[in-house]
């Protein structure tokens, strides 16, 4: 799909839900948020 679209696409999975260790929390979520920002712009 990226490549049709020519964009890339990043995906999260936040504690607790999906396939993610964790227990869901409002606290975690936004960590697991900060976490995901902090690695798309650390990437060229």
């Amino acid at each position: 799909m990226s490549e049709e679209i020519l964009c890339n696409i990043f995906m999260l999975d936040y504690r607790g839900y999906g396939f993610s260790e964790g227990v869901p929390s409002e606290r975690g979520a936004y960590w697991d948020a900060q976490a995901a920002f902090d690695f798309i712009y650390s990437r060229p």
